[in-house]
């Protein structure tokens, strides 16, 4: 597969067709995943001559760059997200409620969607009942496709998965893809498996109906981080993977010139017999014997070819750190500068957590769909219901940075000359064991260890004694 992305030059062209994203898809979730040499090695081949390309794919290596950013800039979970019903908020009800997010996994599947969606845009996410147990189910844009409504082509009218691969004749190895299919194309939803063609189409004959909820509508969701304007899928490619790969390429190239920057012994005016006796270790040294006419002019010294490793290393960098640049990662991330306050930290971050708020909006929507379908699949299989639950509040978990002592002693202090906070809060905060009024007995208690070692005050007692 990948030599042929290579050779149609699909790193550097659009998705014209849904074979090309779905074949670019698959190519980029390898790149993320550390599946990168048998994608360097057909780059290599397309590149540079064979002989070199033979020498060349031995030395391959990667900087890790596509998981590294990806996973900084994929932020919005970090934090765990609260979903909330709006109008059930009794305890018991509650306690059923958070059972049955945490029996999905919603976090984790959130934070693996986050991330998705920074290296592919457009993530799936289906409900399926499996064994009696609901599981949400990303499914990766490398293994569906859709038929798009042609009077609105952001939406579809008929989305398939891969579900199954089948050996279709005894004997053969002739591999036969399995799509399960939601279509909603009669203004009605019908589920079923089918067999495709390798440009989409339904092959006769092979539909078989499947039971299906009555969802009025195709129960999945995508979760993006942008707005489709005139086609379903986004149409670019992956900056991140695209120049992560051109990185790797000059990583390659210097991690095979360093394999040759060795020193080489070079000998000059030396006859052949004598310079098979010469031994190479630290104990042994080298003579050069006189010529026919009794002077010496041979020579022997080693030198060290020049690869120009530190040019070729800060072409890495440099390529690395515009990349992370570009998607909002600070300087001194690049760097691994040590931030010395919570603030230095937070401001390091800042870019990175701007971005993060602004995929919030987008994300809105497909969780409040997510959590319904959620809702009607549960009552649906008569799992749980929870069909009173009309709306959800969401509220995303805010990113903290630790504090110094210093910075926390000058914050308190702050807000306790506006009147905004007490002694007492911050005996809570340092302990979260202790109730207000335990808090209260501590705070008089350090008062009078204080007033025992408190030094006497000779004015303040003249003037007792005047009095």
């Amino acid at each position: 597969m990948y030599e042929k992305i290579v050779k149609d030059g699909l790193l550097i062209s659009k998705w014209n067709d849904d074979i090309q994203r779905r074949e670019m898809s698959a190519m980029y979730l390898d790149y993320y995943r550390g599946s990168y040499r048998e994608i360097l090695r057909a780059l290599i081949y397309d590149q540079v001559n064979f002989e070199g390309a033979k020498r060349l794919k031995n030395f391959i290596e990667s900087e890790g760059t596509c998981p590294s950013i990806i996973n900084q800039i994929a932020t919005v979970f970090d934090e765990k997200c609260e979903i909330t019903p709006v109008n059930e908020t009794s305890d018991e009800f509650m306690m059923e409620w958070q059972k049955m997010l945490d029996d999905v996994d919603i976090q984790v599947i959130f934070e693996n969607v986050d991330r998705y969606v920074e290296l592919l845009h457009d993530v799936p996410v289906v409900p399926l009942v499996i064994d009696g147990k609901l599981k949400l189910k990303i499914i990766t844009p490398d293994k569906c496709l859709v038929h798009q409504y042609e009077k609105d082509p952001t939406q579809m009218i008929r989305f398939f998965y891969l579900v199954d691969t089948l050996i279709n004749t005894p004997g053969m190895a002739q591999r036969v893809d399995v799509y399960a299919c939601y279509d909603i194309s009669d203004g009605y939803l019908r589920y079923y498996t089918c067999q495709l063609t390798d440009e989409g189409r339904i092959l006769d004959g092979t539909i078989e109906e499947q039971e299906v909820p009555n969802y009025g509508r195709i129960p999945v969701v995508i979760f993006r981080n942008y707005l489709p304007d005139d086609c379903f899928w986004y149409k670019g490619n992956s900056q991140i993977v695209d120049k992560s790969i051109a990185i790797d390429m000059r990583r390659t190239d210097l991690a095979m010139a360093e394999a040759y920057h060795i020193p080489q012994l070079v000998a000059r005016g030396i006859s052949t017999e004598n310079f098979k006796t010469l031994t190479l270790d630290r104990t042994s040294y080298i003579n050069i014997p006189p010529n026919d006419m009794g002077v010496s002019d041979g020579d022997a010294k080693y030198i060290t070819p020049d690869s120009g490793l530190k040019e070729l290393l800060d072409v890495i960098n440099a390529r690395r750190k515009s990349l992370a640049f570009n998607h909002g990662i600070s300087a001194d991330t690049i760097d691994g500068v040590t931030s010395t306050s919570g603030y230095q930290l937070a401001l390091s971050k800042w870019e990175i957590i701007k971005r993060s708020n602004r995929k919030r909006k987008y994300y809105n929507k497909p969780i409040k769909e997510l959590i319904k379908l959620i809702i009607e699949t549960l009552d649906y299989y008569q799992i749980s219901n929870f069909t009173k639950v009309k709306d959800i509040n969401i509220d995303y978990g805010e990113v903290t940075f630790p504090q110094s002592e210093e910075e926390k002693a000058r914050a308190r202090q702050m807000k306790i000359q506006e009147g905004i906070w007490s002694p007492v809060q911050s005996l809570m905060q340092d302990n979260p064991d202790l109730t207000a009024e335990e808090a209260e007995e501590r705070l008089l208690q350090i008062k009078k260890w204080n007033d025992l070692t408190k030094p006497e005050n000779p004015f303040e007692k003249e003037t007792n004694e005047d009095q």
